[in-house]
């Protein structure tokens, strides 16, 4: 993770097996050891987190060569371990494995975009409540 000083400079957060948890400013990362720095943008028992990576693209021609910088973006669920799930279908249905048809139900009748941030969010807050109510 690259970050920039309030004097301007760049500097780097080493990368530790033993690091978990990143706070800078109202900003909270977890951080996994194979992925790397994920925003938590939802804390519920099941949060959403997002990975954000810079990327570039090189465009080359016999006459010029041109860089071009694209923004990505994954979301993750990360479950009660921490373990981070790439945000799908599939995986919201593994991590609620218990309310399986529920979601699926859910997801046909919503069409839920995993790219999306706030469908992301609203299917977390109905699956975290689903769960609540089951567990009274």
């Amino acid at each position: 993770m690259a970050l920039i000083t309030n004097d301007g400079d760049t500097t780097h957060i080493i990368r530790s097996k033993d690091l978990k948890l990143v706070t800078i400013d109202d900003h909270l990362f977890y951080h996994d050891n194979k992925i790397g720095y994920i925003e938590i943008v939802y804390q519920s028992p099941i949060a959403l987190g997002v990975l954000r990576r810079l990327s570039t693209v090189d465009w080359v021609t016999a006459s010029e060569s041109d860089r071009y910088y694209t923004k990505e973006e994954y979301y993750y669920f990360l479950d009660k371990e921490n373990k981070p799930h790439l945000a799908s279908a599939t995986s919201i249905q593994k991590v609620f494995n218990e309310q399986r048809k529920k979601i699926k139900a859910y997801l046909d009748e919503n069409k839920v975009d995993f790219e999306n941030q706030s469908h992301l969010i609203k299917l977390l807050k109905f699956c975290n409540e689903m769960v609540g109510e089951n567990q009274n």
